[in-house]
C-alpha cells in the first residue's frame, strides 16, 4: 500500500538488445504526433508507437522494437484482453485501472508536451511528455494528476533499444491524499510477443513499494 499526500515518482529503464541485426537503421531519429498516437523513428525503422486517444482506458505503448525490427509487444491477446502492450496501472482509492471489468478506473489523456530530439555525445534521444488524469468512472472525479514522460533511444553502438518510462504523480486540487494499492502484478507491465510468452507471462517491472 501506498499512500500519496504530496508528489510520488516512479522511474523505469528498459533496455532491449537486438535479436539479430543485420542491417542496423540509420541513426537520425524522429518523432511524430498524430491525432491519435506518437510514433518515433530511428531513420526508417519504428521504435515506437504510443497511442494515447481512442483506447479504451489507458495510454500505454503499444509497439516497442529491437534494433533489428522486432516488435516485442502484443496488445490484447485472447487470454488477457486487458494486458495493453506496456503499460502503466494500480488500484487508486479501491478504483482498479488495471483489469478493465466491473467499473474500471480510467485514464484520461489531457496533453502531449516536450515533444524534441536531443544528442547527448554520440547518441540521439527523443522524448515526450503526456498529462493524464486518473478519473473514477462512478462520479468522473479525478483520483491523481500524473506527467508521464518517455524517452528512447536507439544505440548502434551498443545495439540495444533504450526506453525510460518516468511518472510523477500529484493530487487533484483539494484532494488531501490517494491510496495506492493492488495485486502483486500491478504496476507497469509488459505483454510480450508468443514466442517469448511460456519464459515470461508479463513481465512486471516495477511493483508497489
Amino acid at each position: 500500500m501506498k499512500t500519496i499526500k504530496n508528489i510520488f515518482y516512479l522511474t523505469l529503464a528498459l533496455l532491449i538488445t537486438a535479436i539479430s541485426n543485420p542491417a542496423s537503421a540509420e541513426n537520425s531519429m524522429s518523432i511524430t504526433t498524430g491525432e491519435n498516437a506518437v510514433s518515433i523513428n530511428a531513420g526508417t525503422q519504428l521504435l515506437l508507437r504510443y497511442p494515447y486517444k481512442n483506447v479504451p482506458f489507458k495510454p500505454y505503448v503499444d509497439a516497442l522494437y529491437t534494433p533489428s525490427g522486432v516488435n516485442i509487444l502484443r496488445d490484447a491477446p485472447h487470454d488477457h484482453l486487458h494486458h495493453h502492450g506496456l503499460m502503466f496501472a494500480v488500484k487508486v482509492d479501491g478504483v482498479n485501472f488495471w483489469e478493465e471489468h466491473e467499473a474500471p478506473g480510467r485514464q484520461a489523456h489531457i496533453a502531449i508536451g516536450d515533444v524534441g530530439v536531443h544528442q547527448w555525445g554520440p547518441l540521439n534521444w527523443a522524448t515526450f511528455t503526456e498529462r493524464v488524469r486518473w478519473v473514477n468512472p462512478k462520479n468522473r472525479k479525478g483520483l491523481l494528476e500524473e506527467e508521464r514522460k518517455i524517452t528512447i533511444q536507439a544505440s548502434e553502438m551498443f545495439d540495444a533499444t533504450v526506453l525510460i518510462w518516468q511518472a510523477r504523480l500529484t493530487l487533484p486540487e483539494r484532494k488531501q491524499s490517494a491510496e495506492l494499492t493492488g495485486a502483486r502484478y500491478h504496476g507497469l507491465g509488459a505483454r510480450f510477443l508468443q514466442s517469448v510468452d511460456p519464459y515470461y507471462h508479463v513481465c512486471h517491472f516495477l511493483m508497489m513499494g
